[in-house]
């Protein structure tokens, strides 16, 4: 297990639902037994997290492929859909629909193996999951109210020396009402993504599938 201290150099906008142009921050909600009271943190999921190394493992692999591609002195194409696989991670189909015999399944776990962003972060397609290599586990504001709670993985965050990186005495004292600020943000297509797929010797196909 990795334990990651990431430091922002800007703000954090990670958003759960919308009312109108407002978008509400993910927040989840924590007991203080000391104060005997229920907050709401902010939060980063460890989905929304995957989703972000999805999209920058699927970008490396095919700069990988286009620049072995360039070598050899060829082309490669790449369906649409395959592509939204990689980035979007699929989704499970309700029962009733077109489902995918257990034939295919063998079949299906072959090819994705070439393909890394699948292989690696797993997706789904009708009615089969492939599950992901890697878990991520919430990300959580380090301030007065969630010390307690992740106090262990706090003490784990150190450097080559030994010596912890994060300042206890700075974060202890900041509560969580001095981190949260209200953004406004908007949800892109994941389709919307194929037109930022731009490197030499690629070429996608099948978009309008």
């Amino acid at each position: 297990m990795y334990v990651l201290v990431l430091r922002s150099r800007e703000p954090i906008s990670y958003g759960e639902e919308s009312i109108g142009v407002k978008t509400l921050i993910k927040r989840i909600s924590i007991l203080l037994p000391e104060q005997g009271e229920v907050i709401q943190v902010p939060v980063i999921l460890g989905n929304g997290f995957r989703g972000v190394l999805r999209d920058v493992m699927t970008n490396v692999f095919l700069e990988r492929v286009a620049k072995i591609a360039k070598e050899n002195n060829k082309n490669v194409k790449v369906d649409a859909r395959v592509l939204l696989l990689m980035l979007s991670g699929g989704v499970l189909t309700r029962r009733g629909d077109e489902q995918v015999t257990a034939k295919n399944i063998d079949n299906l776990r072959q090819k994705s193996g070439f393909l890394l962003p699948l292989n690696i972060m797993g997706f789904a397609l009708s009615n089969v999951m492939i599950p992901s290599k890697i878990k991520v586990s919430v990300f959580y504001p380090i301030c007065r109210e969630t010390l307690p709670l992740i106090q262990d993985l706090v003490d784990q965050a150190k450097n080559r020396d030994g010596q912890s990186i994060i300042d206890i005495n700075k974060f202890s004292s900041m509560s969580v009402k001095n981190l949260v600020d209200e953004v406004q943000m908007m949800h892109k297509d994941d389709i919307a993504k194929l037109a930022n797929i731009s490197l030499s010797n690629i070429e996608v196909v099948n978009v309008d599938c």
